[in-house]
């Protein structure tokens, strides 16, 4: 450009020190797109390459038994309800650093977020195909 800077389109904040960097999306979605799509399919591409790539700051896991979701990490001893949980020491590190208005207000890690929404999957008659439906309340989903 002529030496103006451009606006900032996005801002990162880091609040957990072992969390990567994030990275701008390339073409190949990180190297998970299948080289078919990559090659012959401009679309799918092109969409890939918007946006940016996030890594969780700990490698976890999620379980979800169609009511209730689960999840556990490195080094726990086992599965905890998924309601709304922190980072492992994040909650004592937020409240030292906080200004005195939101120390008790640290941002969760991860939460379940409940769809007010049901989806019924049937199988069709003629070919065993499934077809999902989508029902509740007249609002988004």
């Amino acid at each position: 450009m002529d030496g103006q800077d451009e606006p900032v389109v996005c801002r990162f904040y880091r609040l957990i020190n072992a969390a990567p960097s994030p990275r701008r999306a390339d073409r190949s979605a990180d190297g998970m797109l299948p080289v078919r799509g990559y090659r012959y399919c401009e679309a799918l591409a092109s969409a890939s390459a918007f946006g940016w790539s996030l890594y969780p700051p700990l490698h976890f896991s999620l379980v979800w038994d169609g009511v209730e979701l689960a999840w556990t990490y490195e080094g726990a001893d086992g599965w905890y309800p998924l309601r709304g949980a922190q980072y492992p020491g994040f909650r004592q590190w937020f409240e030292e650093v906080a200004p005195e208005a939101v120390k008790t207000l640290a941002p969760p890690f991860l939460v379940a977020l409940v769809s007010t929404c049901e989806i019924r999957q049937r199988r069709h008659a003629e070919d065993g195909t499934l077809a999902s439906l989508k029902t509740g309340p007249k609002i988004k989903c």
